[in-house]
């Protein structure tokens, strides 16, 4: 308390000159806590106030502060999105850096040198290729060969043993472990061709779809209103939709409605300017002033309040960017 005592008797006497980002915060958090006079005299004193920040100058929430002197308790959904935008665009503090982990982490990246003497024997990149192919190749044919003689064993005992058979077979001058052998790699041949076109026919089977992901460079282009123009904005939003990125899904219609109030002239970007700042600009006898001011407060509740969005979310943002984006296109057009 003797913190706030202190901004309000800083406001007071210093008017003209601006408050930081973190006293502004600190404002708006204190007429959170405060009951309804107290919060609706301390709106009343920062009516006004300058604000340094990061992107520059600007002024106390107008809009905000007329709605907490009205009903404190309205405002508390406004009061708390504010304050998250607000902390969302300050600077953080980055941590000490501590010199005796800074001089562990150099010791242990440092490499201790190589002990004279000893000798390391060496051969030729190509003979040294040859010989470790030729290990493997022949590694591998005895493990063929193995198994094939497992097989062959398996089969001959199963073999008839009658003697006129064994003659026959020598006669026609084919043992049967060879026979076996044959056979088994007919098999094998088989098996292979079948894999083969089965994995052949799944993959032709694979439908090639158009699947949204979540990329990093995308994430921050979505963050910059002008990044894309209000069409693009209005496909994209949809796209989010079908994706089930209903969150996302809501910010890109705010950001349509957004580029679309650039265009027409109605609002004019300025880096670091907040939503309700846009809103206080906009003169009390637009037809749509409501509507807008409703959809702004649904997309920082959604946004910065929620970490998933809802269907009923989506489509009332939906439904009441597509309303404004009617009226003042239709205006333009007339």
């Amino acid at each position: 308390m003797r913190r706030v005592a202190a901004l309000i008797a800083f406001l007071v006497t210093t008017s003209a000159s601006a408050m930081t980002m973190a006293d502004y915060v600190a404002a708006l958090e204190s007429i959170r806590a405060l009951d309804a006079p107290a919060a609706r005299t301390q709106a009343q004193l920062l009516l006004g106030a300058g604000v340094e920040s990061p992107a520059g100058r600007f002024t106390a929430d107008g809009a905000l502060l007329h709605e907490v002197m009205a009903d404190p308790k309205k405002a508390q959904a406004h009061l708390d999105a504010t304050i998250a935008a607000l902390r969302a665009r300050m600077p953080s503090a980055s941590a000490p850096t501590d010199p005796r982990l800074l001089e562990k982490l150099r010791a242990e990246e440092s490499v201790a040198p190589i002990k004279p003497g000893g000798e390391i024997k060496t051969m030729p990149a190509d003979e040294k290729s040859f010989e470790d192919a030729g290990n493997s190749l022949d590694k591998a044919l005895k493990w063929v060969e193995k198994k094939l003689d497992k097989a062959s064993d398996w089969f001959d005992r199963w073999w008839p043993k009658q003697k006129e058979k064994e003659d026959e077979t020598k006669v026609r001058g084919t043992s049967p472990r060879w026979l076996v052998t044959i056979i088994v790699i007919a098999i094998l041949i088989v098996l292979g061709i079948l894999a083969f076109e089965v994995v052949r026919r799944s993959r032709a089977a694979v439908p090639e779809t158009d699947v949204v992901t979540s990329d990093p460079i995308e994430s921050r282009r979505d963050e910059d209103p002008l990044s894309r123009g209000a069409n693009e904005w209005e496909r994209y939003a949809e796209k989010l939709a079908a994706a089930g990125r209903t969150r996302e899904a809501i910010r890109a219609w705010f950001h349509a409605v957004l580029v679309t109030l650039y265009a027409a002239g109605i609002l004019h970007f300025k880096k670091g300017r907040t939503n309700w700042e846009y809103i206080s600009m906009l003169p009390p006898d637009v037809a749509w002033r409501g509507e807008f001011i409703t959809m702004t407060r649904r997309f920082e509740t959604e946004w910065y309040g929620h970490t998933e969005s809802t269907t009923e979310a989506l489509d009332d943002a939906a439904e009441g960017a597509r309303r404004i984006l009617d009226v003042v296109r239709r205006k333009a057009a007339a």
